[in-house]
């Protein structure tokens, strides 16, 4: 019974890491660039939503291969260097049987250290994930779109309704300014997401992660609660030993390593803002730009950016690194959108990201006043080089919904709608969220209320079931 259990927790085990090859680890959106200032919804495919994997999880992919090979040949419950002519390779030489705890828990301790080697690898798709978390957040919390504001709302079309804008700051990455409270309690959280450990991760990590992660930690456990993991017993003090060798004292290494690095570049930030303070321009972007370079993540900040631009526009205030600085001073006036506009065709992936936020902002400011066809030009464009922005995608189906409500409607909108809606279902089955069914319940109504108003009571009762599921 003992050794069956034995096989039973390696099995599963083996499977899951297994698994964790096949999977990928870490996915976010692809953002459209070429669809067009303008979308025909009526032929709309939604599969211009495509994913794309991080370079860390391809790497880790990897890693969980070269392991599944080093254990796997070596268990009693799969001989395969039985298969092999070459059988010297699968012999006590190696002691691999012996290195069986070396090998789990130094994989653990990369495991650990994944969400940190995406946001240093992948800081596009890590601020692309944060982004989207805050968009969700905007819309679905109790003080965000689909709560507090229904009671203001005209059922049959929603047109009173008021959109909360999203915060004027996306922080990807907490600088790291030197203060009493970062190693209280308080800044737990702080250097948790220093990791990588935040809600952006949370939201898109995906099975490969997971199954890696317990596969991992069920045949560590198989060493140490059943005392062997193949044909070999092990002692299990020596087994604690060498995890903590292996995979403990390595975390705290890199733990030490990565706040030492942190806080030599917050020495940085500081250097910076007092070389500004002393008018020297030059010698402080040269000191920002450094700690880019050291502190990929931090690039994606739109405070960080704006410092940067800041810098730009008192050394050059005509230069193309001073764009964004004049574009934000500017706020909605009609050459600010032009030059923000054509930045976003040209300019880098960070400046893109903050750009299109700015629009967003201005987007949302117009369709709260009532200028809703200046709205949707703007919110088109938005969605044309950012196909997966939930908060786009929202505000777009309360305009075509009002216009369903119209006289003069038509059955372009209906579809728009419901390819609005399809595309907001694909972004949210890739997020690991509970808080998606209110948001899905809400644009599901959008639907029935625009099937209700082109003259399809039956087609919207049977959606508003679907909604209640």
């Amino acid at each position: 019974m003992h050794s069956l259990s034995l096989n039973i927790f390696k099995l599963i085990g083996f499977l899951f890491l297994f698994l964790s090859i096949l999977n990928p680890w870490f996915s976010t959106f692809i953002d459209s660039s070429t669809l067009g200032s303008s979308l025909d919804y009526s032929a709309l495919d939604i599969s211009i939503l495509d994913t794309t994997e991080s370079t860390s999880s391809y790497l880790y992919r990897f890693f969980s291969f070269f392991v599944f090979l080093l254990l796997l040949p070596f268990e009693r419950l799969f001989p395969l260097e039985k298969l092999f002519p070459f059988k010297k390779i699968f012999t006590a030489k190696l002691s691999i049987k012996k290195h069986s705890i070396k090998i789990l828990s130094l994989y653990l301790f990369l495991i650990f250290f994944f969400p940190l080697a995406t946001m240093t690898l992948n800081p596009d798709s890590y601020a692309n994930a944060t982004w989207l978390d805050v968009q969700h957040k905007n819309i679905s919390w109790l003080g965000g779109d689909i709560f507090t504001t229904q009671e203001y709302a005209n059922f049959s079309s929603r047109r009173r309704l008021q959109i909360i804008e999203p915060a004027s700051e996306l922080e990807v990455f907490r600088l790291p300014y030197l203060n009493s409270n970062l190693l209280s309690l308080g800044g737990a959280m702080e250097l948790l997401e220093w990791l990588g450990y935040s809600s952006a991760f949370c939201q898109f990590f995906s099975k490969g992660y997971a199954y890696a992660f317990f596969g991992t930690l069920i045949l560590l456990l198989c060493c140490l609660s059943l005392g062997r993991l193949s044909l070999e017993s092990f002692n299990l003090m020596s087994s604690a030993k060498e995890i903590v060798l292996y995979s403990l004292i390595p975390t705290l290494l890199l733990l030490s390593f990565v706040f030492l690095w942190i806080l030599f570049n917050s020495f940085k930030i500081n250097q910076a803002q007092s070389l500004t303070a002393k008018l020297e321009f030059r010698d402080a972007l040269a000191v920002l730009n450094t700690v880019e370079k050291n502190l990929a993540p931090i690039s994606y900040n739109t405070s960080f950016l704006y410092q940067k631009s800041a810098l730009n526009y008192f050394i050059d205030k005509h230069s193309k690194q001073a764009l964004l600085y004049r574009v934000l001073n500017e706020k909605n006036t009609s050459k600010a959108i032009i030059e923000a506009k054509k930045a976003i065709e040209e300019g880098s992936s960070q400046e893109k990201l903050e750009l299109i936020r700015f629009l967003l902002r201005v987007a949302i400011s117009k369709y709260n006043s009532g200028s809703t066809i200046q709205a949707k030009e703007l919110f088109d464009f938005i969605t044309s080089h950012q196909a997966s922005n939930i908060k786009a995608n929202f505000v777009l189906q309360l305009i075509a919904l009002e216009r369903s409500d119209a006289k003069d409607s038509s059955r372009n909108n209906v579809k728009e709608i419901e390819s609005l809606v399809l595309e907001l279902k694909q972004i949210y089955s890739k997020m690991n969220t509970r808080g998606a069914k209110p948001v899905i319940a809400f644009c599901m109504e959008n639907l029935a209320l625009a099937k209700l108003n082109a003259g399809k009571p039956q087609e919207a009762i049977e959606i508003l079931k679907k909604r209640l599921r």
